[in-house]
């Protein structure tokens, strides 16, 4: 079991709040004064005290740890391809990977490096996924799609 499964389980056992707080610092290493406030707000409500705000505590959940893996599986990621409305990646794109070594991938402004980066981040569930996915900006909103 690995150390976030472990911290999975022992915050099943937290307040709501409490868990709220474990799964922000998870996501973003930091709590900043935003999250301090809505954290205030919630150990409030957790006594009693209405917020104007109406927060609610999104405990930390399976979905927002890397999922477990055996010693003994091997992944390995060769290519991403058929995005849709991902940033300003083209549809039909094919972004091969190097099954050794390292793949770089390089490019000018707004050819699409950070849109694969945050796909890959949702993939592979790190712990960082407060960054969405945006549908491409440079096409009229009606032709922009959902990413």
């Amino acid at each position: 079991m690995s150390i976030l499964q472990e911290i999975l389980g022992w915050t099943q056992g937290l307040s709501p709040w409490q868990s709220d707080a474990v799964a922000r610092l998870l996501a973003k290493l930091t709590l900043t004064t935003e999250y301090l406030d809505d954290l205030y707000a919630l150990l409030k409500m957790a006594h009693g005290i209405s917020d104007p705000k109406d927060r609610k505590p999104k405990p930390l959940t399976a979905d927002q740890i890397p999922a477990p893996v055996k010693v003994t599986t091997h992944v390995e990621l060769r290519a991403m391809k058929n995005l849709r409305h991902v940033n300003a990646i083209a549809d039909n794109q094919h972004l091969p990977f190097s099954a050794a070594g390292m793949t770089v991938i390089y490019g000018d402004n707004g050819s699409g490096k950070s849109g694969y980066s945050r796909v890959l981040k949702r993939a592979c569930r790190t712990r960082d996924q407060m960054e969405a996915i945006h549908p491409n900006a440079h096409l009229p909103t009606g032709k922009a799609g959902m990413a």
